[in-house]
């Protein structure tokens, strides 16, 4: 079956294309808003994570990997594995970076410390992002078959906070 070049032109003029072989009527584009990731990015929710983030960098630091990175014993025989010293010294190399690396993260930052410098970590990507134009662009997130469809996407997108739009796409000659 022969594909078909679609394309639909947002408010701001920009074009967004697609080649297929399904036929297409509507595409949904959405604009993300910067209010709405400020708010997300310093959303409380986040806290609980970065406590257990902070947590489990704290027992890597100390020594005591939950996730300890243990040398390679798979088999590429049915003999059973047999670690060598070359094995074994690079599995404890790992957990020293693994330490080096958590020490560096935390960098005997208190827990609450921590917590609020990963906020604002958040909300500097969220100025670089702007910056960068992101929140000024149409994203496009989907083509549709039939309106219906693109009107249950375009709400899904606004239920998520993002203000959307629906295109007519037309095909390309």
């Amino acid at each position: 079956m022969a594909k078909t070049k679609y394309f639909a032109i947002d408010r701001d003029g920009w074009e967004h294309t697609r080649t297929s072989e399904r036929l297409y009527t509507h595409t949904v584009v959405v604009r993300p808003g910067y209010l709405r990731a400020l708010q997300d990015a310093s959303a409380p929710g986040w806290d609980a994570g970065e406590a257990a983030k902070w947590e489990y960098y704290q027992q890597i630091a100390a020594g005591h990997d939950p996730n300890p990175i243990r040398p390679d014993t798979r088999s590429t025989s049915w003999a059973p594995p047999h670690l060598t010293a070359l094995d074994i010294e690079q599995a404890s190399l790992a957990k020293e970076k693994r330490m080096q690396e958590a020490k560096l993260i935390i960098d005997g930052k208190p827990r609450h410390v921590f917590i609020l410098y990963q906020r604002e970590q958040r909300l500097e990507a969220v100025e670089l992002a702007r910056k960068a134009g992101a929140y000024d662009r149409w994203i496009n997130v989907g083509w549709c078959g039939r309106h219906a469809l693109a009107v249950r996407l375009a709400k899904m997108e606004m239920d998520r906070g993002l203000e959307a739009d629906i295109l007519e796409a037309q095909v390309k000659l």
